[in-house]
């Protein structure tokens, strides 16, 4: 009888350690994603502020255009 019941706890032991480690390889790709997230995320903040200093840029330009015409228009 004891036999009987050191096999059963032995199987549930052995279940548990399955489960534990499934739940393992799930948390260590959740991490995995969670950084690939992360870094998508860090390029398109990147590329966001690249934009917005191109469009910084071409404001600027334009407002130096702006500024050239007001001036010829003054000489005419």
């Amino acid at each position: 009888m004891d036999t009987q019941i050191m096999e059963k706890f032995s199987q549930k032991i052995e279940e548990m350690l399955q489960k534990m480690n499934a739940q393992k390889l799930e948390i260590d790709s959740l991490r995995t994603k969670v950084r690939e997230l992360e870094a998508d995320n860090q390029a398109k903040d990147t590329q966001i502020s690249n934009l917005y200093d191109l469009l910084g840029s071409q404001k600027k330009g334009i407002e130096d255009l702006f500024s050239k015409i007001e001036e010829g228009l003054r000489y005419e």
